[in-house]
C-alpha cells in the first residue's frame, strides 16, 4: 500500500517490485487511505498539516490536497518521488536519517503500513527516533500497520521485506520507548470498525472468504491479477492504528 524507507539513501531501484507494477491509484485504495485519513481527522480535528513517511503511489498526498490540508512527504524511491513532485506534491526522494536539514516536520506525522517493513525491532526504534528528534514537544504520530496475529503467516508470505512483526501492545510499546505517550491504540477492521465486537464478528467472517482460491482463478485461469490477498490485506484481516503524541 505505502512505501517503506530503507536503512540507505534514497535510491532509485528502492522496492522496485511494487512499483514497476505500474500507478494502482484506483478507487477501492483511494478508499482505504480516506478512511485513515478520515480517522486522524476526527481524533485530530485541529490539524492542518501533515507529513507523511512513506508516500508511495500519492493516495494520502491526493487526499490533504481535496481537503485543503497542508503536506509533505519522505518517499525512499527517487523516481516515484519526482513523479509526485511533477504532480504538484512536496516530497522529498530521501531515506529518513539522509533527509535535509530544513525539511519541515509538520504537526502529524503518518505512517500507514510502514513500520513492519523494518529490519526488525532496533531499526524500528532507531526510525521512529529519528522522527521523535524532528519533531516538537506535543507534536502527533500516527501508525497504521497489520495485525500480525490475525495474519499469521501471511504476514511473512504477502511482502518480501516484511521485517518487524506489529501488533497493538508492540506498536504501543515500541512508541512508549521512542518519547511518545499513546493517546489511542485500536484495531480496525472493513470499511474503518473499530468496536471490538465488530471488529472480531467481521474477523471471524473473513476467516471463510476463498482468497487462494479466488487468486488461482484470477492468476491462473483468468491471467489477471490476483485480487483475494489485497482485499483481505486492506478489508479482511485485522489492522492495528495507533496515536501518540510526543513527550521527550
Amino acid at each position: 500500500m505505502q512505501t517503506k524507507s530503507p536503512n540507505a539513501v534514497g535510491q532509485s531501484s528502492y522496492y522496485h517490485e511494487y512499483f514497476s507494477r505500474g500507478n494502482t491509484f484506483n478507487a477501492v485504495t483511494l478508499f482505504y487511505h480516506a478512511r485513515v485519513l478520515r480517522y486522524l481527522r476526527r481524533a485530530l480535528p485541529a490539524t492542518r498539516a501533515l507529513t507523511e513517511i512513506g508516500v508511495g503511489f500519492g493516495y494520502i498526498a491526493h487526499l490533504c490536497t481535496q481537503q485543503k490540508i497542508e503536506y509533505n512527504g519522505v518517499e525512499a524511491n527517487l523516481e516515484q518521488a519526482a513523479r509526485l513532485n511533477a504532480l504538484g506534491f512536496k516530497v522529498d526522494g530521501v531515506s529518513l536519517e539522509n533527509l535535509r536539514p530544513d525539511f519541515v516536520m509538520h504537526e502529524c506525522v503518518l505512517l500507514s503500513h510502514v513500520l513492519e517493513h523494518m529490519d526488525g525491532f532496533r531499526a524500528a526504534s532507531v526510525f521512529l527516533r529519528q522522527i521523535n528528534e524532528r519533531q516538537g514537544a506535543g507534536d502527533h504520530i500516527c501508525i497504521v500497520c497489520p495485525d500480525y496475529l490475525d495474519m499469521n503467516g501471511n504476514f511473512w508470505d504477502g511482502d518480501w521485506s516484511h521485517g518487524y512483526p506489529t501488533t497493538l501492545r508492540r506498536t504501543s510499546q515500541i512508541l512508549r520507548e521512542s518519547g511518545y505517550e499513546i493517546l489511542t491504540a485500536k484495531h480496525w477492521i472493513g470499511p474503518g470498525w473499530t468496536n471490538p465486537l465488530v471488529v472480531n464478528s467481521f474477523r471471524l467472517v473473513m476467516r471463510l472468504f476463498p482468497m487462494r482460491a479466488l487468486d488461482w482463478l484470477m492468476h491462473d485461469v483468468c491471467k489477471k491479477t490476483p485480487i483475494g490477498f489485497r482485499f483481505m490485506s486492506a478489508f479482511g484481516w485485522r489492522q492495528l492504528i495507533v496515536l501518540a503524541r510526543k513527550v521527550t
